[in-house]
């Protein structure tokens, strides 16, 4: 009888990583079930703390093109930035 796949933690951290920290993707990358990496995830601190990482990443890059764009003067994102980190300089909507 043909098992599953058997990954390191390594090989685990490495596709939470080339996913951006989306397990659904590293999951289906791996060849497992989204819920079954959910389960190996929530037992080994090491794994939330590399899709925590993987998520900032994410999140920092998404913030760079952001600036990028404002400094651009695209509308969209001057607007976006002045309601979400301005509030205090009453724009809001």
């Amino acid at each position: 009888m043909a098992g599953k796949p058997r990954y390191t933690q390594k090989q685990i951290e490495t596709a939470l990583v080339n996913m951006s920290g989306n397990v659904s993707a590293a999951a289906r990358s791996l060849g497992f079930q989204r819920h079954h990496l959910h389960a190996i995830i929530a037992k080994t601190e090491k794994l939330q703390q590399v899709v925590h990482d993987a998520r900032q990443s994410m999140c920092d890059t998404a913030e760079s093109a952001l600036n990028r764009a404002v400094l651009n003067g695209e509308a969209w994102a001057v607007c976006f930035t002045l309601k979400t980190q301005a509030k205090d300089r009453v724009y809001v909507e």
